[in-house]
C-alpha cells in the first residue's frame, strides 16, 4: 500500500488543480508505519486521500490515512462501484453547466 501511495503522490504532485487518490482495499497495509508516512507526504502535497474499506479491511487504519472523516466509505464488495461513484462526488470539481433539452 505504501508503494502505491508513493507512486500516486509522485504523479499527482506534478499536476495542477484539485488532486485526489482513492485507496480501495479488502485488507490491511503491508507496513503500517511506511503507509502512514506515505499518506502524510501525499497530504503535504495537497493531495486528498479517499479510502474505501471493502468487507474485512482494516477500517480503523484507513480512517487514520484518509484526508477527512467523510472520505472514508466502507462498503460491501457487491456495492463497490456505487460507493466509488459516491466517494468521487464528495470532491470539489468543475461546475457543470445545467443540461437543457433531451440527451
Amino acid at each position: 500500500m505504501s508503494a502505491a501511495i508513493d507512486l500516486a503522490s509522485q504523479r499527482l504532485a506534478q499536476k495542477g488543480g484539485h488532486r485526489a487518490m482513492c485507496i480501495v482495499t479488502d485488507g490491511k497495509p503491508d507496513d503500517e508505519a511506511s503507509t502512514f508516512t506515505a499518506a502524510k507526504t501525499a497530504t503535504a502535497f495537497g493531495i486528498e486521500i479517499i479510502t474505501i474499506p471493502v468487507d474485512n479491511a482494516d477500517e480503523a487504519f484507513l480512517r487514520r490515512i484518509a484526508t477527512r472523516a467523510d472520505l472514508v466509505k466502507p462498503v460491501k464488495k457487491c456495492e463497490l462501484a456505487e460507493s466509488m461513484r459516491k466517494a468521487a462526488g464528495l470532491l470539489p470539481g468543475p461546475k457543470q453547466p445545467p443540461r437543457t433539452g433531451s440527451v
